[in-house]
């Protein structure tokens, strides 16, 4: 008698044991899907959600791989014809020790409105641009990391 309630316990224990082990495996899936994994490696910018606060339709954080910079000049489309891939640009601004070169690597398909905060009020506010984007020599990267979305002056050299 006291053997087979022995290989009761046993029994029950084992099945106590299995059940401890399912429900570990469920808590450590559970656990990875509350783990957000970065699809780059790169730097956050700025977190949109603390722990706890909804995820509002801004997203979570900005986040950018700061390796390399890109500047997006806004050209008028009366001068794309003179503007090309491959082509030099000086980058300056206000603050800026130095000039930086940077090289045309696309021009942008849409013609849309200027988008920039001219104060002239002679100014044409109805010119139409186009984005060229130019990327950043190596010394502009190091220096202007820390200045993400400045205004800046781009002359594109012919």
């Amino acid at each position: 008698m006291a053997y087979e309630q022995s290989l009761a316990n046993l029994n029950r224990l084992a099945a106590e044991i299995q059940q401890a082990q399912s429900e570990l495996k469920v808590s450590q899936v559970e656990l990875d899907n509350t783990l957000l994994r970065a699809p780059i490696h790169g730097t956050i910018l700025k977190i949109r959600s603390r722990p706890g606060e909804r995820i509002g339709d801004s997203g979570l954080l900005e986040m950018a791989d700061l390796s390399q910079l890109d500047v997006v000049a806004e050209v008028y489309e009366t001068d794309l014809h003179r503007v090309k891939a491959g082509q030099i640009g000086c980058i300056s601004g206000s603050g800026f020790e130095h000039t930086y070169l940077a090289e045309v690597r696309e021009l942008g398909h849409l013609v849309r409105k200027n988008d920039i905060n001219d104060t002239d009020p002679l100014s044409d506010r109805d010119n139409r641009i186009i984005e060229v984007r130019l990327t950043l020599e190596a010394l502009a990267v190091e220096d202007l990391n820390h200045q993400i979305y400045r205004q800046v002056k781009v002359k594109i050299l012919p």
